[in-house]
């Protein structure tokens, strides 16, 4: 298997990024509007580089195709970094709901502080319109990991395939 990535490293490469985008992408919004897990703010933030992962791959994968194997390179480089950062923000997130630490207070204070403020007469009318998702309670565990604690890996993982393909096609050159 390792053979076979390592003749074609930028399009394996491209051709994971398109398809872990894809993948995480839909089993996310499944989880969101199938499964009830509605997400919290970090939840959101950290799903933006999936969401780039999967037109990103579709470009190197067309780039490499015409040839533009160093635009390729570039754009694996861009979503390792992104994969990197996101690896980093989902620990954190994993952090938060361990309680290693304190997350944002606009997720995980109360809920006044996360309607802007307003008094409690501005609550009082925003109770039916809001529904306010703690970023330090997971909402579900698996093996002892949440959802956060997959992201991490998962980011980790897509961030040394990138960096993988571009490592090795360098090393042949």
């Amino acid at each position: 298997m390792l053979e076979i990535y390592l003749k074609r490293p930028l399009y394996w490469s491209s051709l994971a990024m398109l398809l872990g985008g894809v993948l995480v992408i839909v089993a996310a919004l499944l989880f969101e509007h199938v499964g009830g897990f509605r997400p919290c703010e970090l939840c959101l933030i950290e799903r933006k580089p999936w969401y780039f992962a999967a037109p990103g791959g579709f470009l190197a994968l067309f780039a490499l195709k015409q040839g533009r194997s160093g635009f390729t390179q570039l754009l694996l480089g861009v979503m390792a970094v992104l994969f990197i950062l996101n690896a980093g923000l989902a620990f954190y997130h994993s952090g938060v709901e361990w309680k290693w630490w304190l997350g944002p207070s606009s997720c995980t204070g109360d809920a006044l502080s996360a309607l802007g403020g307003g008094g409690v007469g501005n609550f009082l009318d925003s109770l039916n319109d809001i529904q306010i998702v703690r970023c330090d309670e997971a909402q579900f565990r698996l093996f002892g990991l949440s959802f956060s604690g997959y992201n991490t890996l998962m980011s980790a993982a897509m961030a040394l395939i990138a960096l993988f393909g571009i490592f090795y096609t360098r090393r042949a050159s």
